[in-house]
C-alpha cells in the first residue's frame, strides 16, 4: 500500500510538470526510488580500486531484438565497477555527434539514460567510448587549435549534460601524438581529476615499441608525455601535510588492452606488457565476450578463467581486472560452461566476477548482498505507471 501511495504522489508530481525534461524527470524518479534498491552501494573509494570489471555496451539490443536493459548488472550481484557505452562519434559538421548511428537524445535511447542515472547511484561509474572502429573523429581532433574548439567544446558540453563519468579515447586511425596529449590535457582541466580518462590500444601496441598498433603514434612515448607534473600536485600534496608523496601522475588512469588475438588465452602477453614498464594495475585484459566477428582472437570463458586465476594469484589486488567487449551477446559462444545462447549475458560477468574477487559477498567494498531486485516494478516507476 505504501509503494502504491508512493507511486501515485510521484505520478501526480510529474503529470502537474509535463515539460520536465528527460534527465530532470528520471533524476525525480530516481531520487524517490532508489532506496527501493536492496543492493547495497559501492564503497565511494571502489570505483578506483583494482581489480575492475569493465563491460563495454555498444549494442542496445538484445539478442531477441529487444531492448537492452543495463539492470541486471545490478540484479544478479555482477560486481562490474565499469560500464563503457559506445560509440560516439564526431561528424564532419561540428556539433553532430552521434552514439552510434543516432543522436544522443534520441528517444531510442530513453530508458539507457535512466537506466545509467541509476547505476550512478549504485557507483557504478559510467564512461562514453569516443571513436572506435569507424574512422573521422580523431582525424577532427587532430587540426589546429580553431578546428579543435570546433569539434571539442560542443562534445564537452555533452559529457556535461548526460554527467557522464569519464571517457574512454579508442583511437583507431593513424593520428600524431599531440592528438590524444592534447585532448587528453583538455578533459583533465575541464572536467577535473576525478573524471576518468582510459584508452583501448591493441595490447601489443604496449608490449614492445613498435608493436602493432592501429593509432598511429606510440604509447610509450604517450606515457612520458601524458602526465600532471608533480609541481602541479604540490598544493593539493602541502595540504594533506604529506610532502613526501608528490610525483607525476598520468593522466591515462588505465589501459583497456585489447587482447582480441587469442593472447588472453595465457598470462604471457599480459606479463610481457607489465615487463615493458605498465604497472598492472593501470591494465585491463580487454577480451571478447564472444566469437561473434572475432573467429581466431576469441578467447572461450574456460581458458579466460584459468588466465583471470593465475594473473590474480601473481599480481593480487594490483591486477587491473577485466573489460569484456561487449555486454549484448556475452557468453553466446559458452554453452559448454553453461551459458545461454542469448537473453542472460549478465551469467558470462559472474563468472568473470568470480574469477577476479572469489566467492565472498563483500570484495572491498564493491559486493553487493544477494536481494530481491524487482525490474519491472522499477520500469514502472521510472514509466510513471502504477
Amino acid at each position: 500500500m505504501l509503494l502504491l501511495l508512493l507511486l501515485g504522489l510521484i505520478s501526480l508530481a510529474l503529470a502537474s510538470n509535463p515539460q520536465a525534461g528527460l534527465l530532470g524527470a528520471s533524476r525525480s524518479f530516481e531520487d524517490a526510488f532508489v532506496d527501493l534498491l536492496p543492493n547495497e552501494p559501492l564503497d565511494s573509494q571502489a570505483a578506483s580500486l583494482t581489480p575492475r570489471l569493465v563491460i563495454y555496451v555498444q549494442t542496445f539490443t538484445n539478442t531477441a531484438g529487444r531492448p537492452l536493459s543495463l539492470l541486471p548488472l545490478l540484479e544478479h550481484d555482477t560486481k562490474v565497477t565499469h560500464v563503457i557505452l559506445g560509440s560516439i562519434h564526431l561528424h564532419e559538421q561540428p556539433g553532430v555527434i552521434m552514439l552510434n548511428n543516432e543522436p544522443l537524445d534520441s528517444g531510442i535511447y530513453d530508458e539507457i539514460w535512466k537506466e545509467v542515472r541509476i547505476l550512478q547511484d549504485h557507483n557504478i561509474k559510467v564512461l562514453a567510448l569516443l571513436g572506435g572502429a569507424a574512422p573521422g573523429t580523431y582525424a577532427r581532433l587532430s587540426g589546429n587549435d580553431t578546428q579543435f574548439e570546433l569539434y571539442y567544446r560542443p562534445f564537452l558540453k555533452l559529457l556535461k549534460t548526460y554527467r557522464l563519468d569519464g571517457v574512454d579515447v579508442d583511437i583507431e586511425e593513424k593520428v600524431p601524438l599531440s592528438t590524444p596529449l592534447r585532448l587528453l590535457k583538455r578533459l583533465h582541466a575541464d572536467l577535473g581529476s576525478e573524471f576518468l580518462l582510459t584508452m583501448a590500444p591493441l595490447a601489443t601496441a604496449l608490449s614492445e615499441e613498435g608493436g602493432d598498433n592501429l593509432s598511429g603514434f606510440s604509447y610509450f612515448q604517450l606515457e612520458k608525455l601524458a602526465v600532471v607534473p608533480a609541481q602541479a600536485l604540490l598544493p593539493q600534496v602541502q595540504a594533506s601535510g604529506d610532502n613526501e608523496t608528490a610525483k607525476a601522475t598520468s593522466l591515462v588512469a588505465w589501459y583497456n588492452a585489447q587482447f582480441y588475438g587469442g593472447y588472453a588465452r595465457s598470462p604471457s602477453m599480459y606479463n610481457s606488457i607489465v615487463s615493458a614498464g605498465f604497472d598492472p594495475s593501470r591494465l585491463v585484459l580487454g577480451v571478447t565476450t564472444s566469437s561473434a566477428g572475432y573467429p581466431n582472437g576469441f578467447t572461450p570463458l574456460k581458458k579466460l578463467l584459468e588466465t583471470v586465476t593465475a594473473l590474480k594469484e601473481k599480481f593480487g589486488e594490483r591486477f587491473g581486472g577485466v573489460s569484456g567487449w561487449e555486454y549484448w551477446d556475452a557468453g553466446s559462444s559458452d554453452k559448454d560452461m553453461g551459458m545461454q545462447i542469448g537473453g542472460e549475458p549478465w551469467r558470462w560477468l559472474i563468472r568473470v566476477g568470480k574469477a577476479i574477487y572469489g566467492e565472498e559477498e563483500q570484495i572491498r567494498g564493491r559486493g553487493r548482498k544477494s536481494s530481491s531486485f524487482n525490474k519491472e516494478c522499477w520500469r514502472k516507476c521510472i514509466s510513471g505507471k502504477s
